[in-house]
């Protein structure tokens, strides 16, 4: 092509483009609709409704547009846009994914989000407690299949719930509401908008913030055109507070109230500082007042409070008074107080009616007129001892309190105990006061409690001995069974092989009788040498667990420890007992997650496992045996083994490890068994540091649950990990 034709081909092209443009946007925009309340929705006439389309019929009202709307899903509006055909799609969310197959104006409409609703109170607080719920949410929203929706922050975190799609927010809210979902995920304008008529509370949790915009199809040629256009209204009125925007925002209760007036705050300030004013010199006129006539009124209070002082005083004399008289006569004891002058005379300040009843007759009446009587009757060598404590307390200022007895008459004598101390006055005289107690009950009983204890002590002493003779002979009887139980392990172990040879011949030339080398068998000569075989099958089972516990208590078990894989040995004994299982009709399962390695004797750990499969196996008749692995804070070994079975009563679990124990005798008609599996396990556990408990109930099964150390075979003697 020439040169000179270039510039006419291209003038050419754009001609055609302007007139093709030009034709385009005079032709009728189809606009997606879809139920979004309140940013889009189609009311009950049909009509188009919500934010984005009357702000889009706004714009279309000045450009002189002609809107027709095609109503959908809002996964069918999004393929009219892909496909084109529709021209404009309000409420879509922009996202990097998005800008590829769309085009978008600049400018956003409305900022939105993701809620979380539940029909109880707010339980979600974040996206890790969806785990296990049923979860609605809108198809191919952004809040579900966007880059952070909610489909990837379940996938991100290895969150399991289970999703249920709707065509719309109406949907996931009806979902929550009837109890066929636990959570909804919605906008949260729609939210606001209908928590209340679905009866649904917003949770705390809230995610995905998004720009809300029109969006077109990819590259359409009125694209640039309809963008500008939307772009340039929304700046004019997002910027004017009482434009058309804000007034659709206000309709929907999205935007608040419109501010005061800019006049009217000058017109406030000024009317708070007259009040201001007013209250300030309002309280200096009451303050004044109120000072004046208090001068006034404290004049006739201060006199009035004298007079009430005076006569409270005389008062509270009168009644102390009364109570010390009362607490005299009354209380449980002699009250004196004396003056010592410098004689050495004691001068009394009090005089009781008392002192007849508490002292008796002679003494009492002596003592009513002077003290110094009654310092007479106490006996001498207690008085000395009187003397002496009272003089101590004289120079110490300390509490007296001493015992004493009194004679009261030829044939009484009394216990007595005083209580007081002294205070030096101002006239050099040394003033006591203070209470005589009569104790002479408590040293009768005091006397008495002696008594009694020198005889417990006896029969103490009596009892001791005794015990110490008897402990002797348990500890001589102790030692006699500790040597036969000793005696007794060694003596099978020693006869193992004794013990096996025999029946291992029986057993073999059995089975060689079975397989028909020596002769043809009739069916009754089968049968009994069918009969022959299982009962030595059993009692060498018998002998071995018997051997086995020998060795156990004798302490001649040797742990032969080395590396194997948990799941791959219980998987092998589960086939070794499926057939057994088949037999009965019941079904064995066997659930474990991942690869345990252990570092551990792998024969008497299936020897552990075996035997708790083959009784569930034995004591189920229908229903299932299942058995599970896992590890448990990192380096504990959880084996659960459980059955459908009889089950055991709450009063016999504690039988189960003890050895030749079945739970009754009709079990034991009906199962086989030496009742020395469970004890023998419980055995090989301990040695292996590990536990097992037990839980049934009668007639729905039984769970056995074995818990073992993981060990690592690089550490010393294979020690423990948390060790």
């Amino acid at each position: 092509m020439s040169n000179k034709l270039k510039p006419v081909l291209f003038l050419l092209i754009l001609i055609l483009s302007t007139s093709l443009f030009s034709k385009q946007i005079n032709f009728t925009l189809k606009v997606g609709l879809y139920n979004n309340y309140p940013k889009i929705y189609q009311t009950e006439h049909g009509e188009a409704g919500g934010i984005f389309p009357e702000l889009l019929e706004e714009i279309a009202k000045h450009e002189n547009w002609q809107l027709e709307y095609i109503f959908g899903t809002w996964e069918e509006c999004l393929q009219h846009l892909k496909s084109g055909d529709i021209d404009i799609m309000p409420d879509v969310a922009v996202s990097v994914a998005r800008e590829k197959i769309y085009d978008f104006h600049q400018r956003t409409v409305l900022t939105s989000w993701g809620c979380f609703y539940t029909k109880s109170h707010p339980e979600i607080n974040s996206v890790l407690d969806l785990k296990g719920k049923t979860v609605a949410v809108m198809r191919s929203s952004i809040l579900t299949t966007g880059q952070n929706g909610i489909y990837n922050l379940a996938e991100r975190y290895g969150i399991e719930c289970l999703f249920q799609e709707t065509d719309d927010y109406n949907e996931v809210f009806s979902l929550v509401e009837t109890g066929e979902a636990d959570v909804g995920i919605v906008n949260r304008f729609f939210g606001s908008a209908f928590e209340k008529q679905f009866g649904l509370h917003q949770n705390n949790f809230i995610f995905y913030p998004t720009a809300l915009r029109y969006a077109f199809p990819k590259n359409a040629v009125i694209n640039s055109e309809l963008c500008e256009k939307i772009d340039s209204y929304l700046t004019e009125w997002q910027n004017e507070i009482d434009s058309i925007y804000y007034t659709i925002l206000k309709k929907y209760d999205l935007y608040p109230k419109k501010s005061l007036p800019d006049w009217l705050w000058p017109l406030i300030i000024f009317l708070i500082i007259l009040i201001i004013i007013f209250l300030i010199a309002s309280l200096i006129l009451r303050w004044q007042f109120k000072n004046r006539t208090r001068l006034l009124q404290q004049s006739n209070a201060d006199l009035l409070e004298e007079i009430s002082e005076h006569q409270q005083t005389l008062k509270l004399l009168e009644e102390s008074r009364e109570f010390y008289r009362s607490f005299v006569e009354n209380i449980p004891g002699l009250v004196f107080m004396y003056d010592i002058d410098p004689q050495g005379k004691r001068v009394p300040l009090i005089q009781t009616n008392r002192s007849e009843e508490f002292l008796g007759a002679e003494v009492g009446k002596l003592t009513k007129f002077d003290i110094n009587n009654f310092f007479e009757y106490i006996l001498p060598e207690d008085r000395q001892r009187l003397q002496e404590e009272s003089d101590k307390i004289e120079t110490d200022n300390d509490v007296m309190d001493v015992e004493y007895r009194v004679k009261l008459n030829e044939d009484k004598i009394k216990w007595f105990r005083s209580i007081g101390r002294v205070k030096l006055q101002a006239n050099g005289n040394r003033r006591w006061h203070g209470v005589i107690l009569d104790i002479d009950d408590r040293m009768k009983v005091e006397r008495q409690l002696e008594l009694h204890r020198k005889h417990l002590e006896n029969l103490v002493e009596i009892r001791t001995k005794e015990l110490q003779k008897r402990t002797q002979e348990l500890n001589v009887a102790n030692v006699n069974l500790k040597e036969a139980d000793r005696l007794k392990s060694i003596f099978l172990a020693s006869m193992s092989h004794e013990l096996r040879t025999p029946l291992n011949s029986i057993i073999g030339f059995t089975g060689i009788l079975l397989m028909g080398m020596v002769c043809d068998l009739t069916d009754e000569q089968r049968k009994q040498l069918n009969i022959v075989k299982k009962s030595a099958h059993h009692l060498l089972d018998l002998i071995n667990d018997i051997l086995d516990i020998s060795k156990v208590e004798a302490g001649k078990v040797e742990l032969t420890r080395e590396r194997f894989e948990v799941n791959e040995v219980i998987s092998e004994l589960v086939k070794s007992i499926q057939p057994k299982a088949s037999e009965k009709g019941i079904t064995l399962d066997f659930n474990f997650a991942g690869i345990i390695e252990q570092f551990s004797d792998r024969r008497r750990f299936t020897q552990i496992i075996l035997n708790l499969l083959s009784n569930a196996v034995k004591f189920t008749e229908q229903g299932s045996v299942t058995i599970s692995s896992e590890v448990e804070q990192g380096n504990w070994l959880k084996i659960m083994v459980s059955d459908t079975g009889i089950g055991i009563k709450e009063k016999d679990v504690g039988k189960l490890f003890e050895p030749f124990q079945q739970i009754d005798s009709t079990l034991t008609k009906k199962y086989e068994g030496t009742g020395l599996g469970l004890h023998l396990t419980q055995k090989i556990l301990e040695l292996l540091k590990g536990r097992i408990t037990v839980s049934s109930k009668i007639d729905e099964g039984t769970t056995f649950i074995v818990t073992l150390p993981l060990y690592k075979e690089e550490e010393n003697n294979a020690t423990h990990i948390s060790d």
